[in-house]
């Protein structure tokens, strides 16, 4: 197999064109928080969001040339501070062969950080991962996401946040990617925030290629395998826990078919062992193929604790199905690299967290249909929402360009309203068996009004494909948390 460093670059045959509903450009918001709710625990001081680019192409070939695709700052934090950002960007290529797309959000003293060789270099919000564009399969859309979160440990004022995206291809001939608009990069700054970072990767290790060493996820399900886990932790009563997590995973699975699938959940358990207990992120599955290689998903979910619990662990649990001739191998924990997971605890209350864990709909159309909806809720000047999900399908055939973004609106139904998240486009592909849509975001009211009976809905469709492409109903989830 070629290979791009670690990445596999594979030939494609097709040449496949992607379009998605523009949405018209949006202003670029850098606005402190002003009248946000008092907390005695911790309180947000900032919330920005950058949806302007100037980047209209990224380079596959010469590869890992990184740009800088958003930038937020310079802004002010104390020791302790907690910031968390959410990264969305849709890529479009026309390729004859396979290519790389990866990222990362990097914290650095200046706008010009790509990652820890850059001067100035600070920490990571999401480390550099990637996946490959399988054209036979994917086509030409692929939308990078990432989400994660930094504890500074010293004050500074001169603080940036950049959303670095790179490509590959082991082609001179490979197309550049163009970018599309509706991309974003948010980013909340927060006080009093007690955050916790997993500290090492717990999954068995096997040999890569006959080589190293690396982790893997053995292909027995419906067996479970603690990736990460952090705890024991003493959770007070009226606390909101918020976990994100981010993974790559590797298949090596033979160019004849094959794939294998990795399963994925999030779970408050007793011991750093515990595949069970009370969910936070429902079991999903996502399948890899041999032009895809590598898949990268950062989703983020939670929980609140009205009364005080102790001994308890938060764990990313994996578990995989497939072809058995390899495990599926996890890219590991490395400092500038691949996974992570992170743990939020905050001073909340009961009507700040809202939750649908079943889909509306059991099928996605060519007819925009609400997805998912959390509320209603009301929400007071400047304050602040944090909106994710994740959703599981299983496409019946061939490829479906599916279009999906989140609106906020005063009615379970709607599809229509105001844009939290512009359009994002990806391609589905039944030989991957089910496949995934995660996404997170974090919404503001920058009114002087409070926003009564408010609800977030995720509005999904398709453009082009089957006539249908089934949801799996009870594998995603919609979460809002307000802050």
């Amino acid at each position: 197999m070629k290979t791009l460093c670690s990445y596999a670059a594979c030939i494609g045959m097709a040449l496949i064109s992607c379009k998605a509903d523009k949405e018209p450009p949006l202003k670029l918001e850098k606005l402190a928080v002003a009248n946000q709710p008092a907390s005695t625990l911790s309180t947000v001081v900032a919330y920005w969001k950058d949806n302007v680019t100037p980047i209209t192409s990224i380079n596959n070939y010469p590869g890992y040339n990184k740009q800088i695709m958003y930038t937020i700052g310079p802004i002010t934090v104390e020791a302790g501070d907690v910031l968390s950002a959410h990264f969305q960007q849709q890529l479009n290529i026309n390729s004859p062969v396979n290519v790389m797309a990866a990222c990362l959000v990097v914290i650095g003293t200046n706008n010009a950080v790509k990652d820890q060789t850059s001067a100035g270099f600070v920490g990571f919000i999401a480390k550099a991962s990637g996946s490959n564009i399988s054209v036979p399969e994917e086509g030409s859309c692929e939308v990078l996401a990432r989400n994660g979160s930094f504890q500074f440990t010293a004050p500074s004022n001169s603080i940036y946040i950049n959303a670095v995206v790179y490509g590959g291809s082991t082609s001179s001939q490979a197309p550049n990617y163009t970018v599309p608009g509706g991309g974003e990069l948010v980013a909340v700054l927060e006080r009093g925030v007690t955050w916790y970072k997993a500290s090492g990767m717990l999954l068995p290790k096997a040999p890569y290629r006959g080589g190293a060493l690396k982790f893997s996820v053995p292909i027995d399900a419906p067996n479970k395998h603690v990736e990460f886990s952090v705890g024991p932790l003493s959770i007070p009563a009226g606390t909101m826990v918020d976990v994100r997590h981010h993974i790559e995973a590797t298949a090596e699975v033979p160019n004849d078919g094959s794939h294998q699938r990795l399963g994925r959940s999030l779970i408050q358990g007793s011991s750093a062992t515990a595949t069970g207990g009370t969910t936070l992120l429902p079991a999903s599955q996502s399948g890899i193929t041999w032009g895809e290689h590598h898949s990268t998903m950062s989703p983020a979910a939670g929980n609140y604790y009205a009364a005080a619990t102790s001994n308890v662990f938060f764990n990313s649990v994996l578990y995989a199905y497939g072809w058995t001739g390899q495990p599926l191998f996890i890219e590991g924990f490395g400092p500038n690299l691949y996974g992570d997971m992170f743990v939020e605890l905050r001073e909340s209350a009961p009507g700040n967290f809202f939750q649908q864990s079943t889909s509306a709909i059991s099928e996605l159309t060519a007819t925009p249909q609400v997805l998912y909806s959390v509320g209603p809720m009301d929400i007071d000047p400047g304050q602040i929402v944090e909106v994710r999900y994740s959703a599981a399908f299983h496409p019946n055939a061939g490829q479906s360009t599916v279009l999906s973004r989140i609106i906020r609106t005063t009615s379970p139904t709607s599809t229509t309203g105001t844009v939290v998240q512009p359009f994002l486009a990806r391609r589905f592909h039944n030989n991957y068996v089910y496949t995934n849509m995660v996404q997170t975001t974090a919404d503001r009211n920058n009114g002087a009004t409070t926003l009564t009976g408010q609800y977030y809905n995720v509005v999904a469709y398709r453009t082009t494909g089957p006539a249908t492409c089934p949801v799996m109903t009870t594998w995603g989830e919609m979460e809002a948390v307000k802050r």
